[in-house]
């Protein structure tokens, strides 16, 4: 994936609900008082979830980009929830102009979040020049 390095995992662990999440799913995860989304970078030897954050940006639609402006999170899949999305990429914002190549090969991953989430989830909405 670009942008991403996808670590050994320890396995599958189950989440709050039974579901067995792994490393690239996208869940919904509570954390500092937030609920909201992000993708399971690894799993840690005793099932801690490590996750970077998602977010969306302003003025571009409802897909949603991994924040790594922020610092990755350690979790317990207690309270974690796998949420269905699709995966896809897009060539990276900071290429999108004529004088860069635009088949691809400076692109980043989405997704879009196609399951249902909690009523009190949040996925931020940045500036483009913040992420």
């Amino acid at each position: 994936m670009a942008g991403t390095t996808v670590c050994m995992a320890a396995g599958p662990v189950e989440d709050s609900e039974g579901e067995l999440v792994d490393v690239g799913d996208i869940v919904e995860f509570r954390a500092h008082g937030l609920v909201t989304l992000g993708f399971i970078e690894s799993v840690g030897g005793e099932g801690e979830l490590e996750i970077v954050r998602l977010v969306k940006r302003e003025g571009v639609g409802e897909e949603c980009y991994l924040d790594e402006s922020q610092p990755m999170l350690s979790v317990s899949p207690s309270v974690c929830r796998f949420v269905d999305s699709y995966p896809s990429q897009r060539v990276a914002w900071s290429t999108a102009s004529p004088h860069h190549n635009p088949h691809g090969e400076e692109s980043e991953d989405v997704w879009f979040i196609e399951g249902t989430v909690s009523d009190d989830c949040e996925v931020p909405t940045k500036p483009i020049s913040e992420t």
